[in-house]
């Protein structure tokens, strides 16, 4: 989940040729082809409702707010908005997909763990691109902040966040690896007195090798809600999965502006950031019922990170009111950061 982020805190398509054989005696010399290079898309799902009135919910208004937030989860349609997704990435053909808040809604009688699956955002996003012929691989999901609330309505609901990494099928791949921070903010527990929950969050790492170059890719969401958690996440992520040693882009929902420490941390470790120009190029946030007419994006927190890589061509999608599905729903309460990332 985000828990949702509230705090006031482009793409040309390349084509990538394959390098040809030796063209036979007397032939004509073929075109120069292409640098190689991947296409990089980072995306925010958006669980479907903020949670925060839920965890701030007195005890006896605890049930209210957990029907309500359902019945929200429901009426902000995953379904329709992964046809808006899934048209995204037709429409600029990535090459690597990380995504943050791949959530997993189930719902199961009281007293028992709810495993009867009312929403699985990966799966539905799944069945969304094979329907245009687009076919991914995941390599990599890791589940983090995971919860069961009791309801009005007869059944506890369950929700499960979830980060993952899709790969475009026929790309090489190696080294996949997940984990949870151990770095991480603790909130009361919903519906409870004196007891503390921990926001579990996580990342995804992979290795993709094309045209003879590997790159690890890095995916994560961090703490929305206390900057030094998110910072200690990151320095997580620099000492470990993003640590130097080979060409590496980092990207995915950090939670912080260019503006804030968590930044310089990452432009100090070596990072440069993909997104360049006037433009503020920003990915943060839509209303709560993703329903609002006029865009609400007013700030900058989703990106594309590269080090030992250039980016050109970078670009927010799922900004523009054409976005929008049938009924008029934003694909999610953020927009999206695509780019090109070509070695050096």
């Amino acid at each position: 989940m985000s828990i949702r982020h509230r705090l006031h805190i482009t793409l040309a398509l390349v084509s990538a040729l394959l390098l040809p054989l030796a063209p036979p005696a007397g032939a004509a010399p073929a075109q120069a082809p292409a640098q190689a290079g991947l296409t990089v898309l980072s995306r925010n799902l958006y669980l479907g409702a903020d949670l925060l009135p839920v965890i701030a919910a007195p005890p006896e208004q605890f049930l209210a707010a957990t029907t309500w937030t359902w019945q929200k989860v429901l009426a902000s349609n995953f379904p329709e908005r992964a046809e808006a997704l899934a048209h995204e990435v037709r429409a600029t053909r990535p090459d690597v997909i990380g995504l943050q808040e791949v959530a997993l809604w189930r719902s199961g009688m009281p007293g028992t763990i709810a495993q009867t699956v009312r929403l699985d955002f990966l799966q539905i996003l799944q069945q969304a691109l094979a329907k245009r012929g687009l076919h991914y691989t995941v390599v990599s999901e890791v589940a983090n902040f995971d919860a069961q609330v009791p309801t009005l309505l007869g059944f506890d609901i369950r929700f499960t966040d979830r980060d993952a990494i899709l790969v475009r099928d026929g790309l090489a791949t190696a080294n996949p690896s997940q984990g949870n921070f151990a770095d991480r903010m603790f909130v009361p527990q919903p519906g409870a007195t004196g007891s503390w929950m921990p926001i579990l969050r996580g990342w995804n790492a992979v290795d993709v090798v094309a045209g003879g170059q590997t790159t690890r890719f890095v995916n994560a969401h961090l703490e929305a809600y206390d900057l030094d958690v998110a910072r200690g996440q990151l320095g997580e992520l620099l000492a470990g999965p993003a640590a130097p040693g080979k060409p590496t882009v980092l990207l995915g929902d950090l939670n912080a502006t260019p503006q804030t420490l968590l930044y310089a941390d990452a432009v100090n470790a070596g990072f440069a950031d993909a997104w360049s120009g006037p433009r503020p190029g920003y990915t943060c946030c839509e209303a709560e019922d993703v329903a609002n007419r006029v865009s609400e994006l007013d700030r900058r927190i989703d990106y594309i990170l590269v080090r030992g890589l250039r980016a050109a061509a970078t670009r927010v999608i799922g900004d523009k009111p054409g976005d929008r599905t049938p009924s008029g729903l934003w694909p999610s309460d953020h927009a999206g950061v695509v780019t090109r990332v070509r070695p050096h």
